[in-house]
């Protein structure tokens, strides 16, 4: 009985953790879509009420106005309708965020000495803008989250261990 008791309570711990890891990193990514969507606000405010008609040079002045400091924290891509990009933030180094659409979605892109990021597509007029931030800080968190919860079923393996240990 004792024997029964220990596994079925270090299996319940460990598909807790299981759980809460899904959970936390779900909420996370979604917080992240929140914080693009909230720049994609300032880049819909900077490029202004005028901005169908802005030429590439133009939305490139408009995109550096106020926005040197947190450019370092998004990649901002604008593109036409037809895929072609009309703006690319300088971090980005030339590599694209995305292939051509319209339609609003958020997705992972992984770019080469860039990283993994989350990035979400946001249709404007005849435009699309992708803002995209890293996923590194999320990862780092739940390797944390990870590295603890087994930790913690680890010592609940070992209580019980124990106690089974005792009982003989």
């Amino acid at each position: 009985l004792m024997l029964w008791y220990s596994v079925i309570s270090t299996v319940t711990l460990a598909a807790l953790v299981a759980v809460g890891f899904y959970l936390l990193n779900r909420h996370m990514v979604h917080s992240l879509d929140l914080l693009n969507l909230a720049e994609f606000e300032n880049v819909k405010a900077r490029l202004g009420p005028d901005h169908a008609g802005l030429e590439p040079d133009e939305i490139d002045k408009r995109m550096q106005l106020g926005g040197e400091d947190r450019a370092l924290a998004f990649y901002i891509e604008i593109r036409e309708a037809d895929g072609r990009v009309v703006f690319s933030s300088r971090n980005l180094s030339g590599q694209q965020l995305s292939t051509s659409g319209t339609r609003s979605e958020s997705f992972d892109v992984e770019l080469p000495g860039i990283g993994e990021l989350r990035a979400g597509r946001f249709p404007l007029q005849t435009r699309a803008v992708v803002v995209a931030s890293p996923k590194a800080l999320i990862d780092q968190v739940m390797d944390g989250y990870a590295q603890v919860g087994l930790v913690v079923v680890a010592e609940q393996m070992q209580i019980t261990m124990h106690g089974q240990m005792r009982e003989m």
